[in-house]
């Protein structure tokens, strides 16, 4: 899979840009603030609908516009497609997909598989669990982008559980049967979540240590492990569930006197370790960097072994091509951290990539015979 065009309108710092791209390392060249990271979002926002510096929309939008506009076309295999998304300032985002009938932008999410490793990404180890969570989510949703319904369904049931807790509160009474309703849509919608987050936790698990090892030279034990207030062994749908129901009874009264929904995945955490101790809170800036990295890059290794003819349903395991497979890889000024032996591991280990975009703002950072092809970028323009 690569990006053969992009075209932005109103994005950003860009009025109109238009790149074409080849299956080949291609890297932004410029000083600070000419706007390499925007296109880089640009391609990840493709992928994700969503952007990985700001939840908000505006800063998205050129100022003294309403609207920006991101066109991508996308080979993956014989197969080629054309996307184009609107992205509003108030309201939802349009997308057209193949010149078909506008859909909502969630609709052309995984069309183009991209994994982003940028200097934020350093919060996977050391930031709060929010950013963790949507780390785990963004992938989980690029690979079987169906799931979208589930979190858009728990998110509904979650605001309206709360609302009513709040309410309750105020009161100092609640409707029991009211809640028993709420409480089985959170169960119904919650399992599905948790089950794809822990078999994605469980999926990273080697990957992760493998790619550390090889960035970090160093032979250290990786433990990844999602806590979801629970410590099954079962992790079937059915007792993930009686769980959910068991925490909801026990934690009622907490739940009533703070207004607040105490149990779900919205309170998950994916926490990792390096050898014996918790990498938040003990790991080095070295360590952290090198290991946001290598989670990144086991998540680049689980996009590409699954079938992209079958996003929709990855209920089977698959045997596809990794070299035909492989998403697009986004790598925002991540050799400025890397000392010369780090750089060289990482490169070695992306020359068998099939499409690699590389931010940087000292050409020299990148070791020589890495990439095919320098973009050097201005304040709203790039050319190369």
């Amino acid at each position: 899979m690569y990006l053969t065009e992009l075209a932005l309108a109103n994005f950003r710092t860009y009025e109109k840009l238009t790149l074409g791209f080849e299956p080949e390392v291609t890297v932004f060249a410029g000083p600070n603030g000419v706007g390499k990271t925007n296109i880089i979002e640009a391609i990840h926002y493709v992928a994700t609908i969503s952007s990985h510096r700001v939840s908000n929309k505006t800063p998205l939008i050129q100022a003294g516009t309403d609207r920006a506009i991101i066109q991508a076309r996308i080979k993956a295999g014989e197969r080629a497609s054309a996307i184009e998304l609107e992205i509003k300032e108030h309201g939802s985002g349009r997308a057209r997909v193949n010149r078909g009938q506008v859909i909502p932008s969630s609709g052309a999410r995984g069309i183009l598989r991209a994994v982003l490793f940028a200097p934020e990404d350093l919060a996977l180890v050391k930031g709060d669990p929010e950013g963790r969570r949507r780390f785990l989510d963004e992938l989980v949703l690029q690979a079987k982008p169906v799931l979208a319904g589930d979190y858009r369904d728990y998110d509904k049931v979650l605001r309206q559980r709360n609302a009513f807790l709040k309410q309750a509160r105020q009161r100092g009474a609640f409707d029991s049967e009211m809640l028993e309703i709420y409480n089985e849509q959170l169960v119904r919608y919650g399992v599905e979540i948790t089950l794809g987050r822990l078999a994605l936790g469980a999926a990273l698990q080697q990957p992760i240590e493998n790619w550390y090892q090889k960035i970090a030279q160093s032979q250290v034990e990786i433990i990844t492990k999602l806590a979801c207030d629970h410590n099954l062994t079962d992790t079937t749908p059915e007792a993930l569930a009686a769980e959910y129901y068991e925490q909801l009874e026990g934690k009622r009264t907490q739940e009533l006197e703070r207004g607040l929904t105490l149990v779900g995945p919205q309170r998950d955490d994916l926490f990792f370790s390096i050898g014996d101790l918790p990498a938040k809170g003990y790991a080095s800036h070295g360590e952290s960097w090198s290991l946001a990295l290598a989670l990144k890059l086991a998540a680049f290794d689980h996009l590409a072994a699954i079938d992209l003819n079958s996003s929709f349903d990855h209920s089977e395991a698959t045997s596809v091509s990794y070299e035909t497979q492989q998403p697009v890889l986004l790598l925002d000024d991540v050799f400025s951290e890397l000392d010369s032996g780090r750089r060289a591991a990482l490169s070695e280990a992306i020359t068998n990539k099939n499409q690699v975009f590389i931010t940087t703002a000292v050409l020299d950072d990148i070791p020589k015979g890495l990439y095919s092809r320098v973009i050097t970028v201005a304040k709203g323009s790039a050319n190369g």
